[in-house]
């Protein structure tokens, strides 16, 4: 029985990751955990491997905080061109 579960869910093979990241909110707090997980892995705190998957997943976050920047100001534009719209309909009317 035991064979087959360790077929169908492997041991893990890393050890377990011990780092403190900051809570990422800004571009910043990404630069910051950047540089953390690269000093882990100067360290041999985390593997390269472990490092690697960190870095990914900083880089999605990233990523998710590019869009909602994005997000911000397409909203931002798309309200002044329907003040703009509305201030021309006002003129014709």
């Amino acid at each position: 029985m035991r064979l087959c579960v360790d077929r169908m869910i492997p041991p893990r093979r890393e050890r377990p990751i011990s780092l403190e990241l900051p809570d990422i909110k800004t571009a910043d707090d990404i630069q910051a955990a950047f540089r953390m997980v690269m000093q882990a892995q100067a360290q041999d705190d985390v593997t390269n491997d472990q490092g690697g998957h960190l870095i990914k997943g900083l880089e999605f976050g990233l990523k998710l905080i590019e869009l909602q920047g994005l997000k911000g100001r397409v909203e931002k534009v798309e309200d002044q061109m329907k003040e703009i719209v509305e201030s021309d309909e006002r003129r014709a009317a």
